[in-house]
């Protein structure tokens, strides 16, 4: 079993890190069963509900809550999660000025705990400020440093609600190490692999995906952590220095298990 569980809803028509095809020849491609459909805003919302009503068995929604209508909003995610269009809520904060430990999301968490789907948190500054990673990755730069989810907030988010089911996107970025340690201590966290290569490469001294996946593997263990595409690939994982039952639960099953997903 395959699951990417960092894929964009926008990338539908044509994933950008796979030469612009489009998503079911990405899936294809590199054997995927499953991937995410992330909504960042209310009208990738409605691409996601439709894409995966359409196709249940190849997709699994995220959703997007807007704080500007929470009520509405969460009603909005409760009805979708009941329907099965959404089995997770995305945390964009740099791209909403917001911090991930206010009020407002607090309350989002608080839900999303009710409901018992996972928060899945973009981790990671170095030339964020593009919602889409090739533009990041040519130099964008205009988030808020403040606003990109830092440690600090995210310990105070799970130090709130320990039982709530969290995934640190870009296995933490920068603050890998400093979210490493939120996920010894707090074990319904977790870490993606997406685009792990861009951050990989910035770092002094630099590390490949392979070495960062075994290093989480040894100190947290693979069964808390998740394939994430965007420049990550199945392949990558597969010449990770782990053992192939570790691989098995990265490629897929713990996707499977954290999203409620089958097939």
């Amino acid at each position: 079993m395959r699951i990417d569980s960092h894929m964009h809803v926008w990338s539908f028509p044509g994933v950008e890190y796979y030469d612009n095809r489009p998503l079911f020849e990405y899936m294809e491609g590199l054997k995927l069963n499953k991937t995410s459909l992330i909504a960042v805003n209310d009208r990738e919302n409605e691409q996601v509900k439709e894409l995966v009503s359409k196709y249940p068995d190849q997709f699994f929604g995220i959703a997007h809550v807007n704080r500007e209508r929470l009520e509405e909003s969460l009603a909005a995610l409760r009805e979708g999660v009941n329907q099965g269009w959404y089995s997770g809520v995305k945390v964009l904060s740099y791209a909403g000025g917001f911090h991930v430990d206010d009020d407002i999301q607090m309350k989002i968490y608080g839900e999303c705990l009710n409901l018992g789907i996972p928060v899945l948190f973009h981790v990671g500054w170095h030339n964020a400020g593009s919602v889409k990673p090739a533009d990041a990755a040519g130099g964008a730069n205009t988030c808020k440093y403040a606003c990109v989810g830092l440690p600090v907030e995210l310990g105070n988010v799970l130090e709130a609600y320990p039982d709530l089911k969290t995934v640190f996107a870009h296995m933490g970025a920068e603050h890998y190490f400093q979210c490493l340690g939120m996920a010894q201590r707090f074990p319904n966290v977790y870490l993606d692999t997406a685009w792990l290569d861009h951050y990989g490469s910035e770092r002094l001294p630099q590390i490949t995906v392979q070495e960062w996946v075994a290093h989480a593997c040894r100190y947290l263990g693979a069964d808390r952590v998740l394939y994430g595409g965007e420049y990550t690939t199945p392949e990558d994982i597969e010449q990770a220095p782990v053992t192939a039952a570790e691989k098995r639960q990265i490629l897929g099953y713990n996707a499977a298990r954290l999203y409620g997903l089958s097939g």
